[in-house]
């Protein structure tokens, strides 16, 4: 499954954002949590988008959250906080995705057919 997070920098963060990512990228690899994998950061392109920036982490089922919660790992909190201060709050949105061929489609009742 997909983790995907979007959301808007702090006005003239861009270079700065970036810069930073790629000196902190292989230190958040190396210290995601147990069942996640930290496939990238995305920019829009020409700011075309809802959001300026999309991260996208990938897990294996929804019981990785629990982990994830408890999870406390100091250089891991580190990037999260010092990741998350380039945005500005409220403007993000979060989505979970799984593939097509994973989903549990719920079929309508029958009904009985009024006489």
């Amino acid at each position: 499954m997909m983790w995907t997070w979007s959301g808007n920098l702090k006005a003239d963060q861009e270079k700065a954002f970036r810069e930073w990512l790629k000196k902190n990228r292989a230190n958040l690899e190396k210290h995601m949590p147990p069942g996640f994998r930290y496939k990238g950061t995305y920019g829009t392109v020409f700011g075309l988008g809802k959001y300026d920036v999309m991260c996208i982490m990938e897990f294996g089922k929804m019981a990785d959250f629990d982990v994830l919660r408890r999870y406390d790992d100091p250089e891991f909190n580190r990037f999260w906080w010092e990741y998350n201060d380039f945005f500005v709050p409220g403007t993000g949105t979060t989505t979970i995705s799984r593939p097509v061929e994973e989903w549990v489609v719920m079929e309508p009742p029958k009904t009985k057919k009024k006489r």
